[in-house]
């Protein structure tokens, strides 16, 4: 019994450091640049499956050093291409655009690393005929 709430209030407090390191980092974009950016996110996503597929391909090394990079250029275009034709202009405008750039970040992600994980020989008993 002790060790299960153990385990639950160290989870929690786990959870909820990823939360507040989120909510710095949207609170820090938005004081900076006056955008309201709901893809950071799906920017963070990028950057570990960026980090999980070169550490396939070159080890830990390798992806320690390609993966941040690779993101912050995409990072960066995205800024330059997209949101900044938006600085000062109304909120909503930056709020809509990041909005759906997240959902298209979620959904590539989805589309590219989400088929190598759903190959199990494991069938659910829910598709069995």
């Amino acid at each position: 019994m002790t060790q299960l709430l153990l385990f639950n209030v160290t989870n929690g407090l786990i959870i909820g450091a990823f939360y507040v390191l989120m909510a710095l980092g949207l609170s820090l974009i938005l004081n900076l640049s006056n955008v309201i950016n709901f893809a950071h996110g799906g920017f963070l996503v990028h950057r570990r499956l960026h980090r999980l597929c070169d550490y396939a391909l070159h080890r830990f090394l390798g992806a320690l050093l390609l993966a941040p990079p690779l993101t912050a250029v995409i990072g960066l275009a995205v800024e330059r291409v997209l949101i900044r034709p938006l600085y000062g202009r109304d909120p909503l405008y930056s709020l809509l655009l990041t909005f759906g750039l997240a959902f298209m970040i979620e959904d590539g992600t989805r589309f590219i690393w989400a088929r190598r994980a759903s190959r199990s020989p494991f069938r659910p008993s829910w598709r069995s005929p």
